[in-house]
């Protein structure tokens, strides 16, 4: 193999880690604090449905089309940015039905 060639390999897979890192532990500390607040249920069942629907349906249809191990890989990233968008959707929602409880 050519050193360019490898290089730019790397970098490719060097980025494509870092992007999914980022969505991924950001959809775990917003669902977190989801929890923390009360509400447990929803992002559990948006994160399940989101992960699993959107991997199934690029593998039927991106796969499908450019089958490589790449393609296949960049499935990860693709769902946690979806999931990490529709938890950043409900969380704003949650957060504006919050009450402040009143001691007295």
């Amino acid at each position: 193999m050519k050193r360019g060639r490898l290089s730019y390999r790397t970098f490719k897979y060097t980025r494509t880690e870092a992007v999914s890192s980022w969505c991924h532990h950001n959809g775990k500390i917003i669902s977190g604090a989801m929890r923390g607040y009360g509400y447990s249920l929803p992002p559990a069942l948006l994160m399940m449905l989101t992960i699993c629907g959107v991997r199934i349906g690029w593998i039927y249809t991106a796969f499908a089309a450019v089958p490589t191990f790449f393609i296949i890989m960049l499935s990860y990233p693709i769902s946690w940015a979806v999931t990490v968008v529709l938890l950043l959707v409900i969380y704003r929602f949650y957060c504006r039905n919050l009450t402040v409880p009143r001691r007295g």
